[in-house]
């Protein structure tokens, strides 16, 4: 109701063993590790989309006039409706999950939030030491960005899951390694990474000069960092279009993005790891000539607008709300763009 999202921040808790006493010793005390609780106001995401006499006249038009070929396409972009409004607002909302689980925060700019605010920025404060580069977590990988022949990409997640043991943040056993589409491309085609699979796959039978030359696959590379006891590897494959108005050429133009951080490992809990908080949209503006629809379990609110003297209406989706992450001290980040001082 307040339109505040809350997150809460706490130490993982590790148990702590009971100790034998006497039987009228006293119990020893354990600490309170304490949380940390943060509040911030919940953005509001909008789509809308016009629908007037022209529009009205051309669908009806190219309606009858369907059963010619070249027609379909043509009518196709006049059958926009609310169904395409409501998609809109998750293909954001799940944008916004994956910048937030890539990179710890959200930042809008003209190229993912055009027509909106920029410089909007929420900020979940994963802890500086959950952040590294190459070879910054441990002894096994080099100081040396993935895109380096000196690089050992196996080594940077070797390191990554001994940290998360020796100090308690996960349950690696329970976790998975994230990265998106390019990342993995990068580390499945480094020459570390295709020596190491194809000597276990021959047994070390092959020439060492043709070690690079040998194809390995996906699940060969997944099975081979399994064997090493490494959590699996999920590779992000989300990408979406969002069109903004270019100030230079004052034109709409459509960018491509994806979602999930390029040069970014995420080593985290496996399953779901945050929550939607939302606010309920107010009917309070709902008319009999105006009305506002409800969906997505009262999510999401649509509300239809007449414009009589221009003849025109306009439908408008929106939705007040944010993932938030659950504790983000149980996350590991590692740059992979970048080589640790």
């Amino acid at each position: 109701m307040s339109g505040d999202y809350t997150q809460v921040i706490g130490k993982t808790n590790i148990p702590v063993m009971a100790s034998y006493v006497a039987y009228d010793g006293e119990a020893p005390l354990i600490s309170n590790e304490g949380f940390a609780l943060t509040t911030k106001a919940m953005p509001r995401m909008k789509l809308a989309y016009n629908f007037n006499e022209k529009s009205a006249r051309e669908g009806a038009y190219l309606l009858n006039n369907s059963g010619l070929p070249n027609y379909a396409p043509i009518f196709e972009s006049f059958k926009k409706d609310s169904a395409s409004l409501i998609a809109g607002i998750h293909t954001q909302l799940s944008f916004t999950s994956l910048q937030i689980e890539s990179t710890g925060k959200y930042i809008s700019t003209a190229s993912n939030n055009g027509g909106g605010i920029r410089g909007l920025q929420f900020d979940f404060q994963v802890p500086a030491t959950n952040k590294n580069a190459a070879g910054g977590f441990g002894t096994y990988g080099t100081k040396n960005a993935w895109s380096s022949a000196s690089a050992y990409p196996i080594g940077d997640l070797l390191d990554m899951v001994k940290y998360a043991d020796d100090n308690f943040l996960l349950d690696t056993s329970r976790a998975v390694i994230r990265m998106n589409k390019a990342t993995w491309n990068t580390f499945r085609n480094h020459a570390s990474t295709k020596a190491a699979v194809a000597i276990q796959i021959t047994m070390g039978a092959l020439d060492p000069a043709n070690l690079t030359k040998y194809a390995v696959t996906d699940d060969q590379i997944r099975s081979y960092t399994t064997s090493l006891g490494l959590p699996t590897i999920e590779v992000v494959s989300w990408n979406g279009i969002h069109q903004w108005l270019n100030p230079t050429t004052q034109k709409i133009e459509k960018n491509a993005l994806v979602a999930f951080a390029d040069n970014t490992v995420v080593l985290r809990p496996a399953g779901q790891i945050g929550e939607v908080q939302w606010q309920a949209p107010t009917t309070l503006f709902s008319t009999q000539a105006n009305p506002l629809y409800i969906t997505d379990n009262g999510m999401i609110g649509v509300q239809q607008e007449v414009f009589s003297a221009r003849k025109a209406m306009q439908f408008t989706a929106e939705f007040t709300g944010i993932p938030v992450p659950y504790d983000v001290t149980t996350l590991l980040y590692l740059d992979v763009a970048s080589a640790a001082a």
